[in-house]
């Protein structure tokens, strides 16, 4: 032990190292050197070729460990004057230590644990590191395992291998060579230090990064992670449990499943904020854009905005704008695409089943299995200034409706219900289609209810305010055209009323047929061809029906 007390001079260090013990071989106690004349008092060192320096209040156990720079009040040396026992004295030591929270207060045990510039923390293990500054010591740590590392750290438990925790307050860490970095940024909020003293986030599992913080925290917000190989970037908080999730800037999001490392490699994955996320490969958003989505399911995709997709491998894609905004999709294997002709396309398209599939098309409603809706937009009316209406109902659908989705902004549901029926009963596709097989393409304010019907028209013109309700009718080229039976095949028509079967008509206007037509029951040979994700044919047969 070392001590700047020389029996004459330095009277001020006499009470260094009071009360210090030292059990073992090659340990020191150094407080020669410290400038603090409460350095060494209560250490406690046991083992082989430990030290302590400019520290109080220590215990050291094992071998190799090393504590520096840790030293608070602990007791007042001239208080010791007068006492009359030893009882007196231990009493007065008990009583200063609790008051002054035991000084510099490290424990290291074990073996190579370093601590530097740390307040009231503990480490326990082998080789691990805790590093504060003289201006922010490293307060009120937990390092216990091997080779775990803090560094401007308060308020952190560590359990574990490996793991780093750096510019960093209030973390949790349980696992291996997880990493955590800036997590107390300063913010624009300046809630940090508030968020601090309330939450804690906790990281449990291998491989884990988490970096930065958002810049508008909360004091209440808080991230909780579990799995491994998970990356976030300047997160607020969620709750993410599952592997090699990505996560930039995610604010309140529950994501539960896992990617691949493939998968997380690519820069187009990643979850977003405000969303419920839960299956294997499943996602919210990409890169460039989307959230507060709604996926569950292995594989389900809401790329876009607000999106609701409950089904295995459902996706509503996201090319362009607000593509898929508000879309809902429950079942398997459906897909709502987008086919990147910026206008909105998917947005508030149903769709409930399987198999379906909806692209260039937005207000569309699909129920059943093996239906497609393509190619259904319908034109807004203009307003006194030429605008389309679409922009004044696009501002007030998309703009209104993300900031009513959190509970801010002016508007209420009454408003948002109400722009979202005007724009999809005139600007909207607005193809209804239920029942099996369906085909809905250049149709728009249409409904086909059945299996096996098609409706078309063309990009110049598409086929306009149409009902189809049966069996394998078709209506081609048509407008204002109701049709309700089975066979039925109608060309050209405009204003016509078929309730029958097996009609046939090219070019009529303003009919009325009931009843029908004499039939013939006869097989008819098909060809079913197969192609895969390329375009590529793949299999090809011949069947009779």
């Amino acid at each position: 032990m070392t001590n700047a007390y020389d029996g004459d001079t330095n009277q001020g260090s006499a009470a260094q190292n009071f009360g210090a013990v030292i059990n073992g071989s090659f340990n020191s106690i150094e407080s020669k050197t410290s400038g603090s004349s409460v350095s060494g008092i209560a250490n406690a060192v046991v083992g082989t070729a430990n030290r302590t320096h400019n520290a109080n209040g220590t215990l050291v156990f094992g071998a190799g460990n090393e504590v520096t720079n840790s030293v608070d009040n602990i007791a007042d040396p001239m208080s010791f004057v007068g006492l009359n026992s030893p009882k007196e004295l231990a009493e007065k030591l008990r009583e200063d230590i609790r008051r002054n929270d035991s000084g510099g207060a490290v424990m290291a045990l074990g073996g190579g644990n370093k601590a530097d510039y740390a307040y009231r923390s503990q480490l326990i293990g082998v080789g691990n590191t805790l590093k504060g500054t003289a201006a922010q010591k490293a307060s009120y740590n937990l390092l216990n395992g091997y080779r775990n590392t803090g560094t401007n750290a308060e308020h952190l438990s560590v359990i574990g291998s490996d793991n780093t925790v750096k510019n960093s307050k209030s973390q949790t860490v349980i696992g291996d060579s997880n990493k955590i970095t800036d997590r107390n940024a300063g913010t624009v909020s300046g809630k940090q230090e508030e968020r601090t003293k309330n939450v804690s986030d906790l990281v449990i599992g291998k491989g884990n990064d988490i970096s930065g913080n958002d810049t508008y925290m909360k004091g209440y917000e808080s991230l909780t992670v579990i799995g491994n190989n998970n990356k976030a970037v300047n997160p607020s908080s969620g709750i993410v449990i599952g592997d090699n999730q990505k996560l930039s800037a995610i604010k309140e999001s529950v994501v539960i499943g896992s990617m691949t490392p493939e998968e997380k490699a690519d820069p187009d994955i990643g979850q977003k904020h405000a969303s419920v996320v839960v299956g294997y490969h499943a996602q919210s958003g990409t890169r460039d854009g989307g959230g507060m989505n709604v996926a569950l399911g292995h594989g389900a995709k809401a790329y876009g905005w607000q999106e609701t997709v409950t089904g295995i491998k459902s996706i509503v894609e996201a090319g362009s704008g607000y593509d898929g905004y508000l879309a809902s999709v429950y079942g398997g294997l459906n897909t709502v695409a987008s086919n990147k002709a910026d206008q909105n396309d998917g947005m508030a398209n149903t769709v409930v089943g399987t198999l379906n599939k909806t692209e260039g098309a937005n207000g569309a409603l699909v129920f059943g299995a093996g239906n497609s809706v393509t190619h259904s937009f319908g034109t807004a009316p203009i307003d006194e200034d030429g605008n389309s209406m679409n922009e004044h109902w696009g501002d007030t659908i998309f703009g209104g409706g993300q900031r009513y989705a959190i509970g801010e902004g002016p508007l209420g549901h009454d408003e948002l219900r109400k722009a979202m029926g005007l724009a999809m009963s005139t600007g909207g596709g607005s193809v209804v289609t239920m029942g099996n097989g369906n085909t809905s393409d250049y149709a728009v304010h249409s409904q086909i209810i059945g299996s096996g019907n098609i409706l078309t028209g063309t990009g110049n013109t598409p086929s306009i305010n149409n009902t189809i309700n049966g069996y394998g009718n078709t209506g081609t080229n048509v407008e204002r055209m109701s049709m309700m039976g089975t066979g039925n095949n109608m060309s050209g028509s405009t204003a016509d009323v078929v309730i029958g079967d097996y009609h046939h008509m090219d070019g009529g206007k303003n009919n009325v047929i009931l009843g029908s037509m004499a039939t013939e029951k006869k097989t008819v040979e098909k060809t079913y061809t197969m192609k895969d994700a390329s375009g590529n044919v793949i299999l090809e047969k011949k069947y009779k029906v």
